[in-house]
């Protein structure tokens, strides 16, 4: 596994609130390095309790990275998650702290999402459905430009 090209922000488009009782989480890894990525995720304060392995789907490639995304609803709208990647039989888990070889036993050193607040949720505006948009091209700007400056 090559760790450099592993990548995961805790925030912007890596980990987002969908609607107000989901969270969707990506993380980037080298193309066609890893074969599986799972997210462990729960509650911070009932890990034990709470703590599932969602698997990843890959969502797309490019030239070099594989890119996976999974949907997590935490129990009380608050999330701790790390990710388990596998290469064959090759297993690490990445964690806000770096990666492990064994499945970390403690929810402190993992990503969070401290809450689901539905007001940080975004909304489509109603009209949005009904809305035609037009792209302008200004190809014809250099010359009109030109035309006011004599």
């Amino acid at each position: 596994m090559l760790l450099e090209a592993i990548y995961h922000r805790p925030k912007l488009n890596w980990c987002y609130a969908y609607d107000e009782h989901s969270v969707h989480l990506r993380i980037r890894t080298k193309k066609n390095d890893i074969t599986t990525v799972a997210t462990l995720a729960g509650d911070k304060y009932a890990w034990s309790q709470t703590m599932k392995k969602v698997p990843m789907n890959k969502l797309t490639s490019d030239e070099l990275f594989d890119y996976w995304e999974c949907e997590v609803v935490p129990p009380h709208r608050r999330l701790k998650y790390g990710f388990q990647l596998e290469h064959g039989e090759e297993k690490l888990w990445m964690t806000e702290y770096g990666f492990l070889h064994e499945p970390p036993s403690n929810p402190d050193r993992l990503f969070e999402y401290p809450y689901i607040n539905p007001v940080d949720v975004f909304k489509t505006p109603a009209w949005v459905k009904d809305a035609i948009f037009y792209q302008i091209f200004l190809s014809g700007l250099p010359m009109v430009m030109h035309l006011l400056i004599l």
